[in-house]
């Protein structure tokens, strides 16, 4: 499924195509036709869970390439839609209503952080389009799921992808771009602003959430849509200033220990 997927996805859209089949149905032709729609992207970051590592890595191969390809089109065509980022909402939905995501919370929502791990830093290979992701988590955060509007499960998945974001972006350089206010999240998923809104935005994640794997030794909280990096510059800073204080007593020693070595020597007389 995932290589057919790929190979889909790799297809250019095409208004011009006329791949037709006798007796298939019209939205299977129209499909065919303009290709898959990018949001189809967010269904390779459902192998993460997968067993076998080799077909994880397949999987993130796979979309590292296609989000390339993607964020190229999108350039090419000025269409911001097609950036890969902006499939980040259709994976939150698909998390949030996974038949095993309720049964998940007590084991820390393991392979919801693996597929949304998988998204991110295949997403961000080569890219740092933190503020485009950041606006995204934003936007779902304040929407009414459209499937559930009195649950929170996709805000609770977009909580986890925020720390997952923060942890893996910490090392990277953020970008001072706009993202495009324009781009909302797609009607089939969410209620529009106009119909219905979340007003208060709370953290949803469990008291007792952590981080898994190699995740969870560098696990940092905070709130990534306000600070922009500025509490991970500050830590650093605040490091930086603590060596620096370390290694102050040991110059006035060696300082001590040369004064000492000179009053030692006796004065030769000419």
């Amino acid at each position: 499924m995932a290589n057919k997927l790929h190979s889909e996805l790799m297809r250019p859209f095409s208004a011009a195509k006329r791949e037709q089949k006798i007796g298939s149905p019209e939205p299977f032709q129209h499909t065919r036709k303009l290709g898959l729609p990018p949001q189809y992207l967010a269904a390779l970051a459902l192998a993460a869970p997968d067993p076998e590592k080799a077909h994880v890595q397949r999987a993130r191969t796979m979309l590292t390439t296609l989000s390339q390809r993607w964020r190229a089109a999108a350039s090419r065509f000025k269409a911001p839609r097609l950036m890969p980022e902006v499939q980040l909402p259709w994976l939150l939905h698909v998390l949030a209503h996974h038949p095993d995501f309720k049964a998940e919370e007590d084991e820390a929502f393991s392979s919801t952080q693996k597929c949304l791990d998988l998204f991110l830093t295949a997403v961000l290979h080569g890219a740092s389009e933190f503020d485009l992701l950041r606006q995204m988590l934003t936007g779902v955060k304040v929407a009414v799921d459209r499937l559930a509007p009195d649950d929170h499960h996709v805000h609770v998945v977009a909580d986890i992808a925020r720390e997952i974001l923060q942890l893996r972006g910490k090392d990277r350089k953020w970008t001072q771009s706009i993202a495009p206010q324009e781009l909302g999240l797609s009607s089939a998923l969410f209620f529009r602003p106009s119909e219905r809104s979340n007003d208060h935005i709370v953290d949803y994640l469990p008291a007792n959430f952590k981080m898994i794997g190699s995740m969870s030794s560098s696990k940092v909280r905070g709130n990534t849509f306000s600070d922009g990096g500025a509490a991970l510059k500050k830590r650093g800073l605040l490091k930086q200033e603590a060596s620096a204080s370390q290694v102050e007593p040991r110059k006035n020693e060696k300082r001590q220990r040369s004064r000492k070595a000179l009053a030692s020597v006796p004065n030769s007389s000419m």
